[in-house]
């Protein structure tokens, strides 16, 4: 992959002119950063140099790696670097490899329950496999059960990816002014105006004014499309934040004409943005901020499941299962300080995020879910899980990895030209629907002790395999 008027980079080197690059690299005559540009090469050669320059200087061995590149992922130069849409080339890291992630068909996974698309999930802890797989079953028999048209609900309750920026003015009463000019019509028009700026998919909803003494923090809400949105939603709110302390300092005559026809009725010394992620947004840590108002999209996600089939399936009884649900995610969890009553839900999520090219720190996010269980009239059991933050996307980001790629077209999250995010709702719908399956199995499993079991018949079949595959 050449740009127009560079120099094609070699695929291969003679042995001798790769271990002179080795030694170069130990001496600290050759950067590492440099390895692709100055000799001129591919990155995945370039990669292979920098394993043997690890190997020499600490003794450990990548070998293991050397299967792994990806031809296609890794062809690319240095003048190549900037064009390239993968994440190797976009941030500009010094790759020694590309780790595949093996991707595992869920049986009777679904993005939609009428629908009936494939959902796939990577995990070390096959007891999340077998576990997820034995709550869709129970969800699919309650779904067919039901007559009214299916037992599965899913709504959704808000969205919006946030940014907070903080600001320091050294004034209590210019915060009071900043506070009335954010929430007025005209202030937030403007901001509005000057978040948007450049964007295509990024919309502006609303700001949350939260004085602090002389700081105030602005809580930026946006749309982000198809987009999770976190990097637009950053740049908007860096932007508008940036602009509005131009206007209140006045600095120069058309600043200060603006703040007049807004109606800034203050002036002040200083206005200085302390932080550009002022932690109120609140991005990849639990907090109640994002409990109460929630962050990406907020739903719930539920199932309706006759007694029969509690019986039958889970070995259990909807009273038993609301017990446990009391006692462990409610009681002990409160007992114990933990926000977010459930069971464990980052367990699924960290099976699902990685494949379809999430933001993997934002599993954090899912660990705000709650679980609910109500016992019906007719003794069926509700199970509800309350999801107020699920950060995902199907563009930009991780999604452009060509595996990600693939596993959302494969289970139909996949569409260029989805400006309204339909695709990005869908994917978190998908997502919340195997959380509800985990929950619900994960809870049988622990009421009637055989949460081990699960794990061990896992592993167990995992030393079946290894064991077979010794003897072929």
């Amino acid at each position: 992959m050449a740009i127009e008027g560079t120099k094609t980079a070699r695929v291969t080197m003679p042995t001798k002119e790769f271990e002179d690059a080795v030694n170069r690299l130990l001496k600290g005559e050759l950067k590492l950063r440099n390895v692709a540009s100055e000799l001129g090469i591919k990155e995945k050669l370039a990669a292979q140099i920098r394993r043997k320059y690890l190997n020499r200087k600490y003794g450990i061995d990548l070998r293991a790696l050397d299967k792994l590149d990806n031809a296609k992922f890794m062809d690319f130069d240095e003048a190549a670097r900037k064009h390239t849409s993968q994440i190797v080339g976009t941030t500009g890291s010094l790759p020694i490899s590309f780790i595949e992630i093996p991707p595992g068909l869920i049986s009777g996974g679904y993005t939609d329950i009428n629908e009936g698309r494939p959902m796939f999930l990577s995990t070390t802890e096959k007891g999340v496999v077998e576990t997820t797989q034995r709550g869709l079953s129970v969800i699919i028999a309650a779904n067919e059960a039901a007559t009214n048209g299916g037992a599965v609900e899913i709504h959704h309750i808000g969205d919006g990816m946030t940014r907070s920026v903080t600001l320091s003015t050294g004034s209590q009463s210019a915060v009071k002014k900043i506070k009335e000019f954010v929430e007025s019509d005209e202030g937030f028009g403007y901001l509005k105006s000057v978040f948007e700026h450049g964007k295509s998919h990024t919309k502006l909803k609303s700001i949350m004014s939260i004085p602090q003494d002389t700081e105030i923090t602005l809580r930026y809400i946006a749309d982000t499309g198809a987009a999770m949105g976190m990097n637009g939603t950053t740049s908007g709110a860096a932007d508008a934040t940036r602009a509005l302390a131009d206007i209140l300092m006045a600095s120069n005559e058309a600043s200060a004409l603006l703040a007049q026809q807004l109606g800034i009725g203050i002036k002040v010394d200083n206005a200085d943005i302390v932080a550009q992620s002022g932690n109120l947004c609140t991005d990849k840590k639990v907090s109640s901020i994002n409990m109460l108002l929630g962050r990406g999209v907020s739903m719930t996600v539920g199932v309706d499941i006759p007694e029969n089939i509690i019986i039958s399936k889970l070995k259990t009884t909807p009273a038993k299962l609301y017990q446990i649900n009391y006692e462990k995610n409610y009681r002990n969890a409160s007992i114990g300080g933990v926000m977010g009553n459930n069971s464990a839900v980052a367990n699924i999520a960290a099976a699902v995020y990685p494949i379809y090219g999430q933001d993997v720190a934002q599993i954090v996010g899912t660990t705000h879910t709650m679980d609910d269980i109500e016992i019906l009239a007719n003794g069926a059991l509700r199970f509800r899980l309350i999801i107020p933050v699920l950060e995902v996307g199907t563009v930009g980001g991780g999604t452009s990895m060509e595996l990600a790629k693939a596993m959302l077209k494969a289970s139909g999250f996949y569409d260029p030209t989805d400006d309204a995010g339909i695709t990005r709702l869908k994917l978190a719908e998908a997502f919340a629907t195997l959380f509800l399956a985990y929950e619900l199995s994960t809870l049988a499993a622990q009421r009637t002790e055989s949460l081990t079991g699960i794990h061990e018949q896992a592993r167990q079949s995992a030393s079946d395999a290894i064991r077979d595959s010794k003897r072929d």
